[in-house]
């Protein structure tokens, strides 16, 4: 069996010492230096886990806060789906709307083209005019079919970051769960029996906490494509205007 130097374990804990009263006052009173000035063994004492004493990566939160989150991000991922199941409806009835539009230029053509061969310029005139709003026209319930394509995208991408959001608030309410757990254990009377359950309950510490980081990690992804496909959307709706705008100059 391997033996340490009385010195160098005495310096190895007071090294040890040192530290824990860096991280908390309550440490102070767990180790005591004899008139010798050598450091006497201290109790037993509950271990400190780094990530929730010495340096806390997820913040601590209540947990009623967390589950109000959870409610509203539910809400909102609800309202993000009817949103998206509109969108579909609506872009099916702009596709509609532009197969109506593309028969009825067909059949200005017709008639155009039948006026050409009778050399009936009048009226070739005006089926020339008509035949240009109804293209016009086509163009714009085209670009109106484009947009609700990117809020369709929108929407979707909205409702993946709610369904994010939540999968990461309900490891954060796990992880609050569990430190509530641990100090729970920690106020019982020391045992080696209590910290035991104290290094377990530290471990599952160290996971949720890994788990959540990396919830917040996609969280965080998620919402750059929501912000990428509103800006997308914003892109064809300007769209939009400017052919609406065209429209009624034609007019």
């Amino acid at each position: 069996m391997i033996r340490i130097a009385p010195l160098r374990a005495a310096a190895g804990l007071g090294f040890l010492t040192a530290l824990l009263c860096l991280a908390s006052p309550a440490a102070r009173a767990q180790t005591a230096t004899t008139p010798a000035g050598t450091v006497a063994s201290p109790p037993i004492s509950a271990p400190i886990n780094s990530s929730d004493s010495l340096l806390t990566l997820v913040p601590f939160r209540p947990i009623a806060e967390i589950r109000q989150e959870i409610e509203e991000l539910t809400a909102r991922r609800n309202l993000f789906e009817v949103e998206e199941q509109n969108g579909k409806l609506m872009q099916e009835r702009a596709k509609t709307e532009i197969r109506l539009k593309e028969s009825q230029i067909q059949t200005i053509k017709a008639n155009l083209d039948l006026a050409k061969k009778e050399k009936n310029e009048l009226v070739a005139a005006e089926w020339e005019s008509k035949k240009k709003l109804a293209e016009l026209e086509k163009n714009l319930l085209e670009r109106r079919e484009a947009v609700r394509g990117k809020e369709i995208a929108y929407s979707k991408a909205s409702r993946e970051f709610s369904d994010v959001s939540i999968e990461c608030r309900n490891l954060e309410l796990a992880l609050a769960g569990k430190r509530d757990e641990r100090a729970s254990i920690a106020g019982r009377a020391l045992s080696a029996e209590v910290v035991a359950a104290l290094q377990r309950v530290d471990h599952d510490l160290d996971d949720l906490q890994k788990r959540t980081l990396d919830g917040q990690i996609k969280a965080a992804e998620s919402r750059k494509n929501v912000a990428s496909k509103e800006v997308e959307l914003a892109k064809n709706r300007k769209q939009v205007l400017e052919a609406q705008i065209k429209l009624m100059r034609g007019n």
